[in-house]
């Protein structure tokens, strides 16, 4: 119907403008007698317009039939759904008409008419692309406002206060995507799609970091998660498993989750705030930390999980040779920077110290680590770089062990034996700061200047190591060089 063939109640009925406060009933008449009941407390002109775009019953006939537009009644707004149910019971447009709903807030609609509205809304919108964007773009503008961002937040919250409405909706939601799997893929698929631009991301992150700002949110919000939790063991290990297979069966998707974390933990802001937010989650859950502590105790108590983690760490390191200098750092800072928690290291080492099973248990690892060459290598050459860079190490290292040694003097005897003996068996060992010395006249190289010196026969090499250093010609009649040079 044209804008040209509407009577002159049609046209009245769009010229009115009610006054401020009040709201109006309208009447649309079809030809064929079908009726339809509405309120507004816009000018009915812009509700008309918005019933010629829209895909309800009555917006579908709208533009299909004739039709006569009246206004019922003018009540202030207060009154508007009570106004809205009156009309509608007594014209009978729910029961035989165009309405879907019995009027006002709380009205009540039938499961026929749901279906019905659900089949119209899908069908018009996969035949109407372009209204799918429209809607898009008018959702996008209507967000940009500030203040409409506040009102929602603060609808959502006033909803969200009452436990009876979260646990009434979580319940309706499980039910609904439990019985309609078609409809959990599909909602899937539409965050994906709503992820996929900046613009969003961007508009729910701060929404969410400033939610997660506020102490009390964030305090509830985290005990309402250990609820669930408490309540569903299930969950934890279903959750780990889900995810296990995601990225397992996608390894583009698990190495952009890797880049991602390892961009946001090479922020040192970023670093700082994740250390103290999982503090204050430890400080002010103590069963959440016992829990947690005895989870990974009894996952470690497995031989078969403390080799594979082992393993892991190895082969990282192995292929990520600065990681143990970063770590190693690291640790260092925190502890200097956190004497209580280096003095809590202490006594709780002391104290495992003290269990002679736990130490029977290291000292068999070390046994094991130690009976390796590649073990005592890279140790030794460790040991050898950290003293070399840090001379102060070295002296106060040194200090110590002649303190130890002063004052247990057997097991200085004991050390020395252990050590004549490895350097008996072990030349390379025993000759591993020495420089080869060459004699020149016959060509024959020796590991040191006393292997030289018993060459001719003498037990002391003094006289060869004059000439090494150019104060003699000669020693027991040869020339004498260092093979290096």
């Amino acid at each position: 119907m044209d804008t040209d063939d509407y009577d002159e109640v049609t046209l009245r009925s769009l010229e009115f403008v009610q006054p401020k406060g009040f709201g109006v009933i309208y009447l649309y008449t079809f030809d064929d007698g079908d009726m339809y009941v509405g309120q507004t407390t816009r000018r009915l002109s812009v509700r008309h317009k918005y019933h010629l775009k829209g895909h309800i019953r009555v917006d579908d006939k709208l533009r299909t039939h004739n039709y006569t537009l009246s206004i019922l009644n003018v009540v202030p707004v207060e009154e508007l759904n009570d106004a809205e149910i009156y009309y509608i019971r007594e014209l009978n447009t729910f029961e035989d008409g165009l309405n879907n709903t019995t009027g006002g807030d709380n009205f009540s609609m039938s499961e026929e008419t749901r279906q019905l509205i659900s089949v119209q809304k899908k069908e018009y919108y996969k035949n109407h692309p372009e209204a799918v964007e429209e809607f898009n773009e008018r959702i996008r503008k209507f967000w940009e406002d500030p203040a409409r961002h506040e009102w929602f937040i603060n609808l959502q919250n006033e909803f969200w206060a009452n436990e009876e409405n979260r646990n009434k909706q979580s319940e309706i939601t499980t039910n609904y995507f439990a019985n309609h799997p078609e409809d959990r893929k599909r909602v899937s698929e539409f965050f994906k799609v709503f992820y996929s631009d900046p613009h969003n991301i961007e508009l729910m992150t701060k929404r969410s970091t400033d939610l997660w700002k506020d102490e009390e949110y964030r305090r509830k919000t985290l005990a309402a998660q250990q609820k669930y939790r408490d309540e569903h063991p299930e969950w934890a290990e279903n959750h780990s498993r889900k995810l296990k297979e995601l990225y397992r069966n996608n390894p583009e998707l698990r190495k952009k989750m890797s880049e991602m974390q390892k961009n946001l933990w090479a922020d040192d802001e970023y670093r700082k705030r994740m250390s103290e937010a999982r503090k204050r989650i430890w400080d002010t859950n103590p069963s959440l930390k016992k829990r947690r502590s005895a989870l990974t105790k009894e996952q470690m108590s497995e031989s078969s999980m403390r080799e594979k983690v082992s393993n892991s760490l190895k082969e990282y390191h192995k292929n990520h040779p600065e990681a143990g200098n970063v770590c190693s750092a690291r640790l260092k800072k925190f502890y200097q920077d956190n004497p209580q928690a280096r003095e809590k290291l202490s006594v709780n080492s002391k104290k495992n110290w003290q269990d002679p099973q736990f130490r029977e248990k290291l000292t068999e690892s070390r046994r094991e680590y130690w009976s390796k060459d590649e073990s005592k290598q890279r140790m030794s050459e460790i040991k050898k770089q950290y003293f070399e860079e840090h001379p102060e190490a070295s002296a106060a290292h040194s200090k110590k062990m002649k303190d130890y040694y002063d004052k247990h003097p057997e097991k200085r005897l004991e050390a020395s034996a252990k050590s004549k003996e490895v350097h008996k068996n072990n030349p390379h060992i025993r000759y591993a700061k020495s420089r080869k010395i060459r004699n020149v006249d016959t060509g024959e190289v020796f590991l040191s200047i006393a292997d030289a010196a018993r060459s001719c026969g003498c037990n002391y090499g003094t006289n060869i190591n004059k000439c090494l250093k150019g104060l003699r010609h000669t020693a027991f009649g040869y020339h004498w060089e260092y093979a290096d040079e």
